[in-house]
């Protein structure tokens, strides 16, 4: 069976973060809050000079049960601990003529070319931040990198970039590529 190139690799610990680990429940606690994660039966962890963590998988009577989550493991507690040590952003800019965005309080009300006002409930653990100049930007910020990257993506459908004019909600470093509009022809 090949083995994970990511499984085999460890994860560097942060000096600000507390990790415990407990009945398959596998507790971080750093700079930005606490996370909590419950760990597969089959997948191991191991402290080693409190700065370096592996992930080790264990077969069961020969057989390999759940092994493609060794990785993925890994990958997400090392995104666990970077956010709650660094944090995680995205920013999106609002291009277009009349787009606009406003920040009230937990509500961002944005205005995107439609006949009405988008009001969206920011969610508790997402800071959200806006600019009043143009080009319009907003930098969400949080400690777990699922939930701002998701918020962001809500957001961003809501006016998906049109590819003729390049109006709409963008990544900071999206490009998009536009397309030539119809031809006339001439007899």
């Amino acid at each position: 069976m090949k083995l994970s190139n990511i499984g085999n690799k460890y994860i560097v610990i942060n000096k600000n973060s507390q990790l415990k680990y407990n009945n398959n429940i596998f507790y971080i606690k750093g700079l930005y809050g606490i996370f909590k994660i419950r760990i597969n039966s089959n997948i191991k962890l191991k402290l080693f000079n409190k700065d370096r963590l592996y992930i080790l998988y264990r077969s069961v009577a020969g057989k390999y049960y759940n092994f493609n989550l060794w990785g993925t493991y890994r990958t997400l507690i090392q995104n666990i601990l970077y956010g709650l040590s660094y944090g995680n952003k995205q920013k999106l800019n609002i291009i277009g003529w009349g787009y606009k965005s406003l920040l009230i309080y937990k509500v961002l009300f944005l205005s995107i070319g439609f006949s009405h006002i988008l009001g969206i409930k920011v969610p508790n653990n997402i800071i959200l931040t806006s600019t009043d100049k143009r080009p319009y930007s907003l930098v969400l910020y949080g400690s777990d990198k699922i939930n701002v990257n998701y918020f962001t993506n809500v957001i961003r459908l809501l006016k998906i970039p049109d590819v003729y004019k390049g109006k709409g909600i963008i990544y900071e470093n999206e490009i998009i590529k536009l397309k030539e509009g119809k031809e006339s022809f001439d007899f």
